[in-house]
């Protein structure tokens, strides 16, 4: 019989010969352990790589809560509540770039009537221009208003499926 001592500090082990082979595949298995360990832990670039698969795993691998998923109902009832602007806004463009021609097109009947010396043109002229600038405010102002719903139309739903 064998008796392995082991001394540390105060202390004294005495290990017996058969509690050594009895307890051999629990330090194969640790030893395996650390082993498997030492190869993730060898280097710090190892080490990072590892710390990161973890996350990531976590991250990939964690459940879903009800919040992140969109409620499709609501989004489909916001989407029928701003069904007409949307119908209205879609050709927005080319009707704001026809009051511009408009705007253009009363501008230029003014310089028209001013080159006829009439006796009533300053009036009409007046009036004329008046109206060409106003035509080309609305379409700037028409413009600006369907951009800013567009925009908002896209945040909101944005937020709704975020």
């Amino acid at each position: 019989m064998r008796v392995f001592t082991l001394t540390l500090a105060v202390v004294r082990f005495a290990i017996r010969g058969e509690t050594l082979f009895r307890t051999a595949p629990i330090e194969e298995t640790i030893s395996s352990f650390a082993n498997g360990m030492g190869m993730f832990t060898r280097t710090r670039r190892n080490v990072f790589m590892t710390i990161a698969t973890v996350i990531l795993s976590w991250v990939l691998l964690h459940p879903w809560n009800t919040s992140l998923i969109p409620d499709v109902a609501n989004v489909a009832n916001m989407a029928k509540q701003f069904e007409p602007l949307m119908y209205a806004s879609e050709n927005v463009i080319p009707r704001s770039s026809e009051l511009a021609e408009a705007s253009i097109a009363v501008q230029d009947l003014g310089e028209s009537v001013r080159a006829t010396n009439m006796s009533a043109s300053t009036a009409i002229i007046d009036q004329l221009d008046d109206l060409g600038d106003s035509l080309k405010v609305l379409s700037e102002k028409i413009t600006s208003f369907f951009t800013n719903v567009d925009g908002d139309m896209d945040r909101y739903v944005n937020i709704m499926i975020v």
